[in-house]
C-alpha cells in the first residue's frame, strides 16, 4: 500500500513538473515570438531612417541653393509656377 502511494505521489510530481515545464516553454516561446516581431518592426524603421537620412546629405550636398528651394517648394508644399499645370499620376499609387 505504501510503496503504491509512492508511486503515485512520484508520478503526480513528475506531473507537475512536466506541467510547469511546459508552461515556462510556452511562455518563454510567446516571449520570443513578440521580440522576434519587434525586432522586424525596429529594423524596417531603421532602413526607413536610413534612407531618409541619405536623402537629407543629397539634398544638404546640392551646391545650387535656389534649386534645392524650388525642389522643397515644390515636393513638400504643393507650390507650381503662375501658369504650370501639374498632372499626378493616381495609378502609381
Amino acid at each position: 500500500m505504501n510503496r503504491l502511494f509512492n508511486s503515485k505521489l512520484l508520478y503526480a510530481l513528475l506531473l507537475v513538473v512536466v506541467v510547469g515545464l511546459s508552461v515556462n516553454l510556452i511562455s518563454r516561446q510567446s516571449a520570443l515570438m513578440s521580440k522576434k516581431q519587434e525586432l522586424k518592426e525596429l529594423e524596417e524603421s531603421k532602413e526607413r531612417i536610413r534612407l531618409e537620412i541619405v536623402t537629407t546629405e543629397s539634398l544638404l550636398d546640392e551646391s545650387d541653393e535656389a534649386t534645392y528651394i524650388e525642389k522643397v517648394a515644390r515636393e513638400k508644399l504643393g507650390y507650381m509656377y503662375p501658369g504650370e499645370k501639374i498632372y499626378i499620376d493616381i495609378r502609381a499609387k
